[in-house]
């Protein structure tokens, strides 16, 4: 008896030893082991109520009373004091700054939690399961074709205790290629599976993070583009599971129909063996050669007229003009739509080759349907280097003008007329999360930083186990953590790129864009490389903040800083010089061991010191416009801070793909200048 007693007053004195504190910060990652390197076990929002358990430095193991999950917090980010028992805890407020994020081991971020709850644009992706049989044979060769083969196998799809009959092949040119294979399904006549007679399955084998075609086609249907649906699905052949994929649906009048456009139009697609799908007056005399009919039978008939009249009236219509044109005969947000997603994902690799043209036979308008977006979302070709390297590649660039690539009737006279450029501004900053302008609500903030983020984050969890799995993998297992803080890396820096392109004033009220100015192209298209010199004044809040510094010129962000605690506001200048050797480099290392850039770090404010994160990110663009000199990456890259006259390696997060470099805990002093170099690690 007196054992139990002694038992109850013992967990009842433990209890009072236990602090209940809330997360002061937006979001906060509990770590599986004290330390910002551990492993994140899970995201903690503001208002997050926890019970603190123990206590390893700066770093609060504690327990959420709502989820049960145990793990590290750091401390000093929420404000806390380590307290003794039975003392109330400090009453913290922390400030917002411009971006608010949260951490995680690669570079970052996690969703606020004003958009925990309730959010269409942070709703988990549905995967599908689909399952196939096939003879075991075929099942084992429709993965191991030559890219040549063509041919197809007999195949059933199980579903609700019914077989349906079909055909299955390997679709796709280059990806023909790769171990994971594409594949299209066509149902015998009468069968369907779930509604679809014909769908395609794409292996995303492009792209190691199964992110970037997803999110690409949820913002196409969240702008209520008329397109494809896509949903994830979880393939199995024969019972035994083969990997994560992208259902496609086929493009029919189905397609256009649900939309509102009527069925038995007009549909046009380039023919990508061609590349002449710009619907220029060069590329008239072509147009059977270069579009693919495949409008119905019963509406087939005046051929190729239709489209070559489109291809002579954009020709001869005035840009002053173009607006009235476009209201006239197209659905005008498809064009506009398809301009800023175009932009927002980075994707030139569409103008010629990668969308359909479609005309409603009872209206007469036409409607851009986009097209193939697996190499997106900043991976970048290389027209020097051969195939198949030119195509996939380390090259990764966040800065493309927002009409990069070819040039295309439609995206030429848009961009130039005012009328239209003002609609296309207003629609980006819709998708920006800046200012309401477009027509689809869904849209609205769906590239906002906060969501997207969240979104990469929320898909990552999702799928990482099924990437695990995978059967026929096209790349190891590591590019997937790589190429997914890729892939938020730019939503981060791409946001802040077009809003202060597009939508910021510049410091004279100008714009600083203009579609078809030769500055941009010339950064883009030209290896010539010349120094450059970016800096930026930052005035920061007293508590916690994160701030990406952007040129107010050329809109380009300069980096990610965070400030876990700011005793006071504070201002801190940064600058970036690019495109040549550090004029100092740490002992021992010479121009060819170093990145050819340099960033310098001041802060400006009288307080003694204070602590910051760095995100930093260099240039590889391609294979001749780029800032490595003659290092290789692959020996890995650490970051050098000189402060008063004294050289010292920093402890660096290096993604390779990314190009980013990140380190926490640097330590800045007043009145004093502190470079930043980037070496091979030794």
């Amino acid at each position: 008896m007196r054992y139990w007693i002694f038992l109850v007053l013992l967990l009842c004195w433990a209890s009072s030893m236990a602090q209940s504190l809330q997360i002061q910060s937006w979001a906060a990652n509990l770590r599986e082991a004290p330390g910002s390197h551990a492993r994140v076990a899970a995201i903690l929002h503001r208002g997050h109520r926890v019970d603190v358990e123990a206590w390893s430095g700066d770093w609060a193991r504690v327990l959420s009373g709502a989820t049960g999950v145990r793990g590290w917090v750091y401390a000093p980010a929420q404000n806390w004091q380590r307290l003794n028992h039975r003392r109330a805890p400090k009453a913290a407020t922390v400030t917002r700054a411009a971006v608010t994020l949260a951490r995680s081991s690669q570079t970052m971020l996690a969703p606020p939690a004003a958009f925990a709850a309730g959010d269409r644009l942070l709703e988990v992706p549905v995967i599908h399961e689909l399952n196939l049989s096939m003879h075991k044979l075929d099942a084992e060769v429709l993965f191991r074709k030559e890219p040549h083969d063509r041919s197809s196998f007999a195949v059933n799809i199980a579903e609700d205790d019914r077989s349906i009959p079909g055909r299955v092949e390997v679709k796709g040119s280059f990806t023909r290629n790769f171990l994971k294979k594409s594949l299209l399904v066509k149902l015998e006549r009468g069968g369907d599976w779930r509604g679809r007679k014909r769908f395609a399955l794409n292996a995303m084998a492009t792209d190691p993070s199964s992110m970037r075609e997803w999110l690409a086609w949820d913002l196409i249907g969240a702008l209520g583009m008329p397109s494809a649906k896509v949903d994830y699905v979880r393939l199995s052949i024969n019972n035994r599971y083969i990997g994560l994929f992208l259902l496609f649906d086929w493009i029919t009048d189905a397609t256009f129909e649900r939309h509102g456009l009527g069925a038995g139009g007009l549909l046009f697609h380039p023919d990508d063996k061609h590349f002449c799908g710009d619907l220029s007056l060069g590329n008239l005399p072509r147009l059977q050669e270069c579009w693919f009919n495949l409008s119905p039978a019963v509406a087939r008939e005046p051929g190729y007229a239709p489209l070559k009249s489109l291809v002579e009236e954009l020709a001869r219509t005035p840009v002053e003009a173009f607006d009235s044109y476009l209201e006239a005969h197209f659905n005008l947000d498809t064009v506009i739509n398809w301009l800023v997603v175009n932009a927002i994902t980075s994707n030139g690799d569409t103008y010629n080759k990668n969308y359909f043209l479609h005309r409603a036979s009872e209206s007469g308008r036409w409607s851009v349907v986009p097209w193939d977006y697996d190499l997106s979302f900043g991976r970048n070709a290389d027209p020097v280097l051969a195939f198949p390297r030119n195509i996939l590649n380390d090259n990764f660039h966040y800065l493309s003008p927002p009409d990069l690539g070819v040039k295309h009737a439609l995206k030429e006279k848009s961009l130039q007329n005012p009328v239209l450029m003002e609609r296309y501004r207003a629609r980006m900053a819709h998708v920006l999360g800046l200012a309401r302008g477009g027509s689809s609500e869904e849209a609205f903030g769906w590239f906002s930083l906060e969501r997207f983020i969240a979104r990469v984050a929320q898909i990552r969890r999702i799928i990482s186990s099924d990437m695990q799995r995978e059967r026929y993998r096209s790349n190891p297992p590591s590019a997937a953590q790589t190429h997914t803080a890729a892939l938020r890396w730019y939503g981060l820096m791409r946001y802040h790129y077009l809003k202060q392109l597009l939508i910021e004033p510049s410091p004279f009220g100008t714009a600083r864009w203009m579609a078809g100015s030769s500055y941009p192209l010339l950064l883009d298209e030209f290896p010539q490389q010349a120094p450059l010199s970016l800096t930026v004044n930052v005035d920061l809040p007293a508590g916690e903040s994160w701030v990406a510094p952007t040129d107010a010129w050329l809109g380009r962000p300069l980096g990610l800083l965070h400030f876990p605690m700011l005793p006071q506001a504070s201002r801190v200048r940064m600058e970036v010089v690019g495109e040549q050797t550090p004029d100092l480099l740490p002992p021992g290392f010479s121009p060819t061991d170093c990145i050819r850039r340099s960033w310098f770090l001041d802060l400006k404010t009288p307080q003694e010191k204070v602590s910051v994160d760095l995100d930093l990110d260099y240039l590889h663009q391609s294979s001749v416009q780029h800032e490595l000199g003659g290092i290789d990456e692959g020996q890995g890259l650490s970051l050098w801070q000189m402060a008063n006259g004294l050289w010292r390696e920093l402890p660096t997060r290096f993604n390779s793909y990314a190009n980013t470099l990140s380190v926490d805990g640097v330590s800045l002093s007043a009145g004093q200048v502190s470079r930043f170099v980037a070496c091979t690690t030794r």
